[in-house]
């Protein structure tokens, strides 16, 4: 609680009130302190105070950089045609997908050739079989499965054999 006298005059805010002002995290206005931009007091009970001036000072200028006109020349500028600007957006998700998915593939192939036991994860890339097909055909004894540690590998021989 701070001091009656200065609750009086409104003089100072808490951290709380400081934070939810300047909309932000009490850790930020934390480190706001530490970096000089704003500064505040400790109380007896430790409770710290911030000057309410310096608070609608830095509000003020936080609000000012947030609202700025844009550029004259920006809105005039013609963006610039790559090939990817001439795509529509519907099929540029859709090659974003299929890049995606041939480069899990092709890491699946090389990341696996050389191990032994691979991951859900992997084995999943590796076969094309979903993660749950995989954990039934080892519950099911039709792929080795082995437990290292807390996590569960699949022999990838066995996920070879079986995919055959």
């Amino acid at each position: 609680m701070p001091h009656p006298a200065l609750v009086v005059q409104n003089e100072y805010l808490t951290r709380e009130e400081t934070a939810q002002r300047l909309n932000l995290s009490p850790r930020t206005l934390e480190k706001w302190v530490t970096d000089g931009r704003i500064q505040s007091r400790k109380e007896p009970n430790r409770e710290r105070l911030y000057v309410a001036s310096d608070v609608e000072r830095l509000r003020a200028e936080r609000e000012a950089r947030a609202v700025r006109p844009p550029e004259r020349n920006a809105l005039a500028r013609k963006p610039k045609e790559t090939p990817l600007s001439l795509v529509v957006p519907d099929q540029l998700g859709e090659i974003a997908r299929e890049v995606v998915r041939e480069w899990r593939e092709a890491w699946a192939a090389v990341a696996v050739k050389d191990k032994l036991w691979l991951t859900w994860k992997e084995g999943s890339a590796y076969s094309g079989l979903p993660m749950t097909q995989l954990k039934r055909l080892a519950a099911e004894n039709k792929i080795q499965a082995q437990c290292f540690g807390r996590a569960v590998r699949i022999q990838r021989a066995s996920l070879e054999a079986f995919a055959g």
